[in-house]
C-alpha cells in the first residue's frame, strides 16, 4: 500500500512534501475506515468527485 511507502520515506523528503491518494467513488462509496486509514498515515484521500476541490493544491 502506497501509505506504508509514503510513511517510511516521508522524512528524507522536503516538509513541505504531501501524499494524496485519489480514490475512484464513481460506482461505490469509499468506507470511511480507508479514509480514516489514509489520513492515519498523513495521506490525503481524494474522491475522485471531488479532485475538482484540489485541482489548484496539485498544480502547484
Amino acid at each position: 500500500m502506497m501509505a506504508f511507502s509514503w510513511h517510511d520515506t516521508r522524512d528524507v523528503r522536503p516538509p513541505e512534501s504531501r501524499a494524496y491518494a485519489i480514490l475512484n467513488d464513481s460506482e461505490h462509496p469509499v468506507s470511511e475506515s480507508v479514509l480514516h486509514g489514509l489520513r492515519n498515515y498523513d495521506v490525503r484521500p481524494v474522491l475522485w468527485s471531488g479532485r475538482e476541490q484540489v485541482r489548484q493544491e496539485l498544480a502547484a
